[in-house]
Order: C-alpha cells, then structure tokens, then sequence
C-alpha cells in the first residue's frame, strides 16, 4: 500500500505515471483530482490509473472529462468500448 503525504507533488504522481507505476500514481491523482475536478490533464492521467490496475467502469468517467484536451484518451475509451464489444461507441 502507498502512503500519500498532504504535499505528494503532481510531478512525483506524473513521474511514475511515465514509468508505468499506475498503482503508485492513481492515489496521488485521486487526491489531486479532488482539489481541481474539471482539470483536463489530472482526469486524463487518474482515468488511464484506474484503467490499467482494473477498475474501467470508473475510469470511463475520468477519462471522458479530458476530452477534448487530450486526444489521447480515446484510446482507452475505445479500448473500453471494444471490450464491451460495443464497437459503434469505440
């Protein structure tokens, strides 16, 4: 389990998000996210956290948000939608 501390950085949550700790990072972007919900970066990067350690239905939500500031999201969005074998929303 990690610990977050009060001041856990974005740049430490982005850091390991780059080096694919997405355990490590989804909580430092759950905390973050909740002080700026609408920002487009922080749903894109907590959304891709919750997809790639198991919980797509939540992530879905998250990412969607960081449309359309990140193009990249529609990746895992139409990952998603494949899965639910719902190809016309993919």
């Amino acid at each position: 389990m990690t610990t977050i501390c009060y001041g856990q950085s974005q740049a430490q949550a982005k850091k390991w998000f780059a080096d694919g700790d997405y355990a490590k990072a989804k909580p430092a972007f759950a905390k973050l996210i909740k002080s700026n919900p609408k920002n487009g970066s922080l749903n894109y990067w907590y959304g891709v956290c919750l997809m790639e350690t198991g919980y797509p239905e939540e992530a879905i939500t998250y990412l969607n948000k960081s449309i359309p500031k990140i193009v990249r999201a529609y990746r895992y969005i139409g990952d998603y939608y494949c899965a639910k074998e719902l190809y016309a929303e993919a």
